[in-house]
C-alpha cells in the first residue's frame, strides 16, 4: 500500500502513506448520491453544450433546484463541513453585480441565469459528495457526450461542416457534432481527457473513450484543440514521472523542462510563419488579431467595470457596442477570442482580477496536494494548464461550463479531507498510522 523513493539521502513515503489523515465522516444516502451523481452529470452536459441547443438555459435552475434537494438529504455533519470558498462568492458575487452596469440587459439575464445556478449547485453537490462518487458522475457525462456525438457526426452531415447563420451557405470545415461550433466542442475533449485517465475504472470503456475523443478532434480541423490535447497529455505524462523523482532528481527535471520550453517558445516564435502556413491558417490566425484589437479599443471605453456578463456580442437584440466592435472588426464573432479579454470586457479589470485569484488558487492548491493526493492533483493541473493555453485564443475562462470547472476544482481542493479515490484507502490503518505532524499541519494550511 506504500512505497519509498530517496529523498537526498533519506526516504519518504509516496501514495497512500503521504496523504493526509483521514476523516470517517458520514455520506450521503443511495437516494441522495444518485440524485447528487445525476445533477452533476447533467451540469456538464449541459454547460458545455453538448447537445447544442436543444437543452434550454433555465435548466440550470432546476439544477440548483436538484442541488438543494440533495443538501435537505445529506446528513448534518455533512452539511455543516461544506467548505466556503471566498474567491468563489467574491467572483460570482461581482459577476451577478454587473447587472447593474450592462450594456445588454437581456444577455445579462440570460448568461446569469445560465450560469449563477449552475455555479451555485456545483458548489453543494461538490461540497457534500464523498469524492469516489464525483469521478464517475463525469465519467459517464463524458461518455454519453462522446458517444452522441459520435452517433450524430455519422449520421446527420450538416454536423461536419459549418454554416452561416444569415445565407446558410458552408462556411467552415470541423466536425462539431451537436456543439454549436467546433472551438467549443473541442475544449470539453481536452477536459474529458484527463478526466477520463484519473477516474475511468474499466480499461477497455476508457481507452474505447479516448480512441473516441482522438476520433471527433481529428475531424474537428481546430489547430487549438489538437494543440491543448496535446498539451494536456504531455502535462498528465510530465506528471506521471515527476511524482517519482526523488527531490534533487525533480528539481533538475523541472529546470530542465523549463530551460527546454523557453527554447521551444522561442524556437516556435523565430517560426512563426512556417508553422502558420503548415497548420493551413494566415498570420492573424483566421483574423483573431483584428478581433484582439477591436477588444482592447472597446475595453478603453470602460476598463474597470467592464460592459456586464454577457453585455458583449449578444446577437438577439444587437447592442449598440456589439454593433460598433464588430464594425471595427469587420465581420460577425461571438466572443472576443481570448480569455482574459473577455473576461475584462465583460467584468472589467476588477473582474479579471478576481477571476486570477480563482483561478490561481485553484492552480497553486493543485500543485500543494502533489504530494498528498496526486491523482486529484494530476487532474487540476493539467487541465487548468491546457486551459490557460486554449485561452489565448478562445474564451474558454467564462465560457461554455468552464467557469463551474474551475469552481468545482476550488471548492474539490478545500475539501483536504475524505479525497480518497479507492475505498480500500479509507480503511487502511496504515494511512493513520503514517500521518505525521507535518501532514496534518500541511492539511490545515490547505484548508
Amino acid at each position: 500500500m506504500t512505497s519509498t523513493v530517496g529523498r537526498g539521502r533519506g526516504t519518504r513515503k509516496v501514495g497512500l502513506a503521504q496523504q493526509p489523515l483521514l476523516e470517517f465522516q458520514e455520506e450521503l444516502g443511495p437516494i441522495a448520491r444518485l440524485v447528487a451523481q445525476f445533477t452533476l452529470a447533467v451540469s456538464i452536459i449541459h454547460l458545455f453544450l453538448v447537445l447544442g441547443v436543444l437543452l434550454p438555459s433555465p435548466l440550470s435552475v432546476l439544477l440548483f433546484a436538484s442541488s438543494l434537494g440533495v443538501l435537505l438529504l445529506a446528513p448534518g455533519r455533512v452539511t455543516l463541513r461544506m467548505p466556503v470558498s471566498i474567491s468563489v462568492l467574491l467572483f460570482l458575487g461581482w459577476m451577478a453585480a454587473s447587472v447593474f452596469w450592462t450594456s445588454d440587459p437581456v444577455g445579462t439575464q440570460l448568461t446569469l441565469v445560465r450560469n449563477l445556478p449552475a455555479a451555485l449547485a456545483i458548489v453543494i453537490l461538490i461540497g457534500v459528495m464523498d469524492a469516489r462518487h464525483i469521478g464517475p458522475a463525469l465519467v459517464w457525462a463524458i461518455r454519453f457526450a462522446v458517444v452522441v456525438s459520435l452517433i450524430v457526426t455519422v449520421i446527420d452531415p450538416s454536423t461536419r461542416v459549418h454554416f452561416d447563420a444569415m445565407t446558410g451557405q458552408p462556411t467552415l470545415d470541423g466536425w462539431h457534432a451537436l456543439f454549436p461550433h467546433k472551438n467549443i466542442m473541442t475544449p470539453f475533449l481536452v477536459f474529458a481527457i484527463p478526466t477520463i485517465l484519473t477516474f475511468d475504472r474499466s480499461v477497455l470503456i476508457k481507452y474505447g473513450t479516448l480512441l473516441g475523443i482522438a476520433v471527433l478532434l481529428a475531424g474537428s480541423d481546430s489547430v487549438t484543440g489538437w494543440g491543448g490535447a496535446l498539451l494536456v497529455v504531455g502535462i498528465w505524462l510530465w506528471l506521471q514521472f515527476f511524482k517519482n523523482l526523488d527531490v534533487r532528481n525533480s528539481s533538475v527535471f523541472t529546470v530542465a523542462t523549463f530551460v527546454g520550453g523557453v527554447f521551444t517558445v522561442l524556437a516556435a516564435a523565430a517560426s512563426l510563419a512556417d508553422l502558420v502556413d503548415a497548420s493551413g491558417r494566415d498570420v492573424t490566425f483566421s483574423g483573431r488579431t483584428f478581433i484582439w484589437q477591436a477588444s482592447v479599443n472597446a475595453v478603453a471605453e470602460q476598463p474597470f467595470i467592464g460592459f456586464g456578463a454577457g453585455g458583449v456580442f449578444g446577437f438577439e437584440p444587437i447592442t449598440p457596442l456589439t454593433a460598433s466592435i464588430w464594425r471595427d472588426i469587420g465581420f460577425q464573432v461571438p466572443h472576443a477570442h481570448n480569455g482574459i479579454l473577455d473576461v475584462i470586457l465583460q467584468l472589467g479589470l476588477i473582474g479579471a482580477g478576481l477571476y486570477l485569484l480563482l483561478w490561481g488558487s485553484v492552480f497553486i492548491g493543485g500543485i500543494r496536494m502533489l504530494n498528498r493526493h496526486p491523482q486529484i492533483a494530476e487532474w487540476v493541473i493539467s487541465v487548468t494548464l491546457a486551459q490557460f493555453f486554449i485561452s489565448l485564443s478562445e474564451n474558454v475562462f467564462l465560457g461554455s461550463g468552464w467557469l463551474v470547472v474551475i469552481v468545482m476544482f476550488r471548492v474539490l481542493l478545500l475539501r483536504s479531507r475524505g479525497l480518497s479515490l479507492d475505498y480500500a484507502e479509507k480503511f487502511d490503518p496504515e494511512v493513520v498510522a503514517t500521518t505525521t505532524i507535518d501532514d496534518l499541519n500541511a492539511q490545515i494550511d490547505l484548508r
